[in-house]
């Protein structure tokens, strides 16, 4: 589209097709999101209730926890979707460091190549928090299963690190 679109706005691409909302994948990626408010042990083992109870195929599961900035994620493969998934912890509410990346809402334009990209600062920097941690077991999943498909998924702040 020509000119530009006011910040916090969005444009679809009018040629996209309206027929490809699945609601499996949907439903399959909300519990991915839902099984990063487990603990790491009910996560490794895939044995964190309802969440876990409702998909199967995921296997490496890799879970990263950083305590002191309240922050949690896992890397895992998909077998079903046939790709590498990570999913995002979000805001815990009693956590005042969530809070303040939450609340930390100015923007910041950390990518070089691409110089009018504005992100919310707060998580941004949680992101980097947890970005080495994330890469190593992502890359490390990606190359066993001889694939590039990378699905993403959070909840709360965690959709937005994703």
């Amino acid at each position: 589209r020509n000119g530009t679109l006011p910040d916090g706005s969005c444009a679809l691409d009018d040629a996209l097709p309206t027929d490809s909302f699945s609601l499996s994948h949907t439903q399959r990626m909300l519990h991915l999101a839902g099984a990063s408010y487990c603990s790491s042990s009910e996560v490794t083992s895939w044995a964190c209730g309802q969440h876990c109870e409702a998909i199967s195929g995921i296997t490496d599961i890799s879970f990263i926890d950083h305590p002191s900035q309240v922050l949690t994620a896992f890397v895992a493969y998909d077998a079903v979707q046939e790709s590498a998934v990570v999913s995002f912890r979000g805001t815990v509410s009693t956590s005042i460091t969530d809070w303040a990346h939450d609340l930390s809402f100015t923007k910041t334009k950390p990518i070089a190549q691409y110089p009018n990209a504005a992100v919310h600062h707060g998580f941004w920097d949680a992101w980097k928090d947890l970005e080495a941690d994330v890469l190593v077991p992502l890359k490390a999943v990606l190359t066993k299963y001889g694939t590039n498909d990378v699905q993403v998924t959070g909840h709360s702040m965690g959709a937005s690190i994703a």
